[in-house]
Protein backbone atom coordinates (compact mmCIF):
# COMPACT_ATOMS: atom_id res chain seq x y z
CA UNK A 1 0.00 0.00 0.00
CA UNK A 2 1.02 3.59 -0.39
CA UNK A 3 2.46 5.35 2.57
CA UNK A 4 -0.28 6.30 5.15
CA UNK A 5 1.83 7.45 8.01
CA UNK A 6 5.12 6.13 9.16
CA UNK A 7 3.64 4.65 12.33
CA UNK A 8 1.15 2.42 10.49
CA UNK A 9 2.73 1.78 7.16
CA UNK A 10 5.04 -0.79 8.64
CA UNK A 11 2.57 -2.44 11.04
CA UNK A 12 -0.93 -2.40 9.60
CA UNK A 13 0.19 -2.65 6.02
CA UNK A 14 1.72 -6.02 6.71
CA UNK A 15 -1.57 -7.36 8.09
CA UNK A 16 -3.92 -5.57 5.69
CA UNK A 17 -2.14 -4.47 2.77
CA UNK A 18 -4.45 -2.13 3.16
CA UNK A 19 -41.88 1.03 13.00
CA UNK A 20 -98.53 12.16 21.83
CA UNK A 21 -100.74 13.89 22.88
CA UNK A 22 -104.26 12.44 23.75
CA UNK A 23 -107.20 14.65 23.15
CA UNK A 24 -109.98 14.16 25.66
CA UNK A 25 -113.32 15.17 24.18
CA UNK A 26 -115.07 17.40 26.64
CA UNK A 27 -118.20 15.83 28.02
CA UNK A 28 -120.99 17.23 26.09
CA UNK A 29 -123.38 18.88 28.57
CA UNK A 30 -126.61 16.97 28.52
CA UNK A 31 -129.23 19.32 27.30
CA UNK A 32 -131.54 20.27 30.15
CA UNK A 33 -134.92 18.57 29.63
CA UNK A 34 -137.53 20.92 28.08
CA UNK A 35 -139.80 22.35 30.71
CA UNK A 36 -143.36 21.01 30.37
CA UNK A 37 -145.87 23.60 29.19
CA UNK A 38 -148.41 24.72 31.77
CA UNK A 39 -151.78 22.89 31.36
CA UNK A 40 -154.47 24.90 29.62
CA UNK A 41 -157.24 26.20 31.92
CA UNK A 42 -160.35 24.13 31.46
CA UNK A 43 -163.37 26.18 30.23
CA UNK A 44 -166.19 26.38 32.70
CA UNK A 45 -168.67 25.29 30.10
CA UNK A 46 -166.85 22.16 29.35
CA UNK A 47 -168.48 19.03 30.51
CA UNK A 48 -165.32 17.35 31.28
CA UNK A 49 -162.05 19.08 31.85
CA UNK A 50 -159.48 18.21 29.37
CA UNK A 51 -156.72 16.21 30.70
CA UNK A 52 -153.37 17.84 31.13
CA UNK A 53 -151.19 17.56 28.21
CA UNK A 54 -148.53 15.01 28.82
CA UNK A 55 -145.27 16.64 29.29
CA UNK A 56 -142.74 16.32 26.51
CA UNK A 57 -140.60 13.33 26.78
CA UNK A 58 -137.21 14.33 27.97
CA UNK A 59 -134.60 13.83 25.35
CA UNK A 60 -132.35 10.91 25.91
CA UNK A 61 -129.21 11.98 27.62
CA UNK A 62 -126.26 12.37 25.39
CA UNK A 63 -124.05 9.39 25.17
CA UNK A 64 -121.27 9.45 27.66
CA UNK A 65 -118.13 10.77 26.12
CA UNK A 66 -115.62 8.23 25.09
CA UNK A 67 -113.21 7.48 27.79
CA UNK A 68 -109.91 9.15 27.49
CA UNK A 69 -107.60 7.27 25.24
CA UNK A 70 -105.11 5.23 27.14
CA UNK A 71 -101.67 6.79 27.14
CA UNK A 72 -99.25 5.27 24.75
CA UNK A 73 -97.28 2.44 26.21
CA UNK A 74 -93.88 3.51 27.42
CA UNK A 75 -91.13 2.27 25.12
CA UNK A 76 -89.20 -0.68 26.40
CA UNK A 77 -85.82 0.36 27.74
CA UNK A 78 -83.06 -0.23 25.28
CA UNK A 79 -80.90 -3.16 26.12
CA UNK A 80 -77.55 -2.12 27.43
CA UNK A 81 -74.83 -2.93 24.89
CA UNK A 82 -72.64 -5.80 25.90
CA UNK A 83 -69.14 -4.64 26.77
CA UNK A 84 -66.67 -5.30 24.03
CA UNK A 85 -64.17 -7.97 24.91
CA UNK A 86 -60.82 -6.62 25.87
CA UNK A 87 -58.37 -6.72 23.03
CA UNK A 88 -55.74 -9.38 23.36
CA UNK A 89 -52.35 -7.88 24.15
CA UNK A 90 -50.16 -7.51 21.13
CA UNK A 91 -47.59 -10.19 20.81
CA UNK A 92 -44.12 -9.10 21.81
CA UNK A 93 -41.87 -8.44 18.83
CA UNK A 94 -39.51 -11.24 18.12
CA UNK A 95 -36.06 -10.59 19.42
CA UNK A 96 -33.56 -9.67 16.77
CA UNK A 97 -31.29 -12.54 15.90
CA UNK A 98 -27.94 -12.30 17.62
CA UNK A 99 -25.07 -11.26 15.41
CA UNK A 100 -22.57 -14.00 14.75
CA UNK A 101 -19.42 -13.63 16.78
CA UNK A 102 -16.53 -12.21 14.82
CA UNK A 103 -13.46 -14.29 14.25
CA UNK A 104 -10.10 -13.13 15.56
CA UNK A 105 -9.11 -11.97 12.08
CA UNK A 106 -12.38 -10.01 11.63
CA UNK A 107 -11.89 -8.37 15.02
CA UNK A 108 -8.34 -7.47 14.13
CA UNK A 109 -9.37 -5.95 10.77
CA UNK A 110 -12.25 -3.91 12.31
CA UNK A 111 -9.94 -2.66 15.05
CA UNK A 112 -7.23 -1.64 12.62
CA UNK A 113 -9.76 0.33 10.54
CA UNK A 114 -11.14 1.98 13.73
CA UNK A 115 -7.74 3.12 14.89
CA UNK A 116 -6.72 4.33 11.46
CA UNK A 117 -10.03 6.25 11.04
CA UNK A 118 -9.40 8.06 14.33
CA UNK A 119 -6.21 9.50 12.87
CA UNK A 120 -6.96 12.59 10.75
CA UNK A 121 -3.77 12.17 8.78
CA UNK A 122 -4.94 8.74 7.62
CA UNK A 123 -8.75 9.04 7.46
CA UNK A 124 -8.90 11.17 4.31
CA UNK A 125 -6.31 9.32 2.26
CA UNK A 126 -7.07 7.28 -0.82
CA UNK A 127 -5.27 4.31 0.66
CA UNK A 128 -7.55 4.31 3.72
CA UNK A 129 -10.67 4.48 1.50
CA UNK A 130 -9.34 1.58 -0.51
CA UNK A 131 -8.68 -0.48 2.61
CA UNK A 132 -12.36 -0.16 3.67
CA UNK A 133 -13.75 -1.69 0.45
CA UNK A 134 -15.22 -5.22 0.51
CA UNK A 135 -12.53 -6.50 -1.82
CA UNK A 136 -9.68 -5.30 0.41
CA UNK A 137 -11.42 -6.58 3.54
CA UNK A 138 -11.76 -10.03 1.99
CA UNK A 139 -8.15 -10.05 0.91
CA UNK A 140 -6.91 -8.92 4.33
CA UNK A 141 -8.92 -11.64 6.09
CA UNK A 142 -7.48 -14.26 3.78
CA UNK A 143 -3.95 -13.11 4.49
CA UNK A 144 -4.68 -13.01 8.21
CA UNK A 145 -5.19 -16.78 8.24
CA UNK A 146 -1.47 -17.19 7.74
CA UNK A 147 -0.50 -14.97 10.67
CA UNK A 148 0.40 -16.18 14.13
CA UNK A 149 -2.53 -16.12 16.64
CA UNK A 150 -0.50 -13.93 18.99
CA UNK A 151 -0.06 -11.21 16.38
CA UNK A 152 -3.73 -11.33 15.31
CA UNK A 153 -4.80 -10.98 18.94
CA UNK A 154 -2.44 -8.05 19.35
CA UNK A 155 -4.01 -6.22 16.38
CA UNK A 156 -7.55 -7.04 17.63
CA UNK A 157 -6.86 -5.56 21.08
CA UNK A 158 -4.70 -2.55 20.23
CA UNK A 159 -6.29 0.73 21.42
CA UNK A 160 -4.12 3.24 19.65
CA UNK A 161 -1.12 3.72 17.42
CA UNK A 162 1.34 3.11 20.20
CA UNK A 163 -0.19 -0.30 20.79
CA UNK A 164 0.09 -1.06 17.08
CA UNK A 165 3.73 -0.10 17.19
CA UNK A 166 4.21 -2.69 19.91
CA UNK A 167 2.49 -5.22 17.65
CA UNK A 168 4.92 -4.25 14.91
CA UNK A 169 7.90 -4.87 17.15
CA UNK A 170 6.44 -8.20 18.17
CA UNK A 171 5.92 -9.11 14.53
CA UNK A 172 9.47 -8.25 13.64
CA UNK A 173 10.65 -10.38 16.51
CA UNK A 174 8.35 -13.18 15.43
CA UNK A 175 9.56 -12.96 11.87
CA UNK A 176 13.16 -13.09 13.00
CA UNK A 177 12.42 -16.02 15.24
CA UNK A 178 10.62 -17.77 12.41
CA UNK A 179 13.57 -17.27 10.12
CA UNK A 180 15.94 -18.50 12.79
CA UNK A 181 13.78 -21.58 13.35
CA UNK A 182 13.83 -22.37 9.66
CA UNK A 183 17.60 -22.04 9.50
CA UNK A 184 17.99 -24.23 12.55
CA UNK A 185 15.67 -26.90 11.14
CA UNK A 186 17.56 -26.90 7.86
CA UNK A 187 20.87 -27.29 9.66
CA UNK A 188 19.53 -30.11 11.81
CA UNK A 189 18.27 -31.86 8.69
CA UNK A 190 21.68 -31.61 7.11
CA UNK A 191 23.35 -32.99 10.21
CA UNK A 192 20.95 -35.91 10.37
CA UNK A 193 21.56 -36.65 6.73
CA UNK A 194 25.30 -36.63 7.24
CA UNK A 195 25.06 -38.87 10.28
CA UNK A 196 22.87 -41.33 8.44
CA UNK A 197 25.26 -41.33 5.52
CA UNK A 198 28.18 -42.02 7.80
CA UNK A 199 26.29 -44.76 9.58
CA UNK A 200 25.33 -46.38 6.32
CA UNK A 201 28.90 -46.27 5.12
CA UNK A 202 30.11 -47.81 8.30
CA UNK A 203 27.61 -50.65 8.16
CA UNK A 204 28.24 -51.38 4.52
CA UNK A 205 30.27 -54.50 4.00
CA UNK A 206 33.69 -54.00 2.62
CA UNK A 207 34.11 -54.49 -1.09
Amino acid sequence: MKKLVTTVSTSIAVFLGCGTKDSTPAAKAAPSPASAPAPAAAPVAAAAPATEAAPEAAPAPAAAPATEAAPAAAPAPAAAPAPAPAAAPAAEPAAAPAKPELSDCERAYENIIRVMEADESIRGTDDFKRLTTDAERKRALEECKGEKPELVKCYAEAKDMAAFMACTSDKASMDNQKAADEVRKAAEAEIRAAEEAAKAAKEAPPP
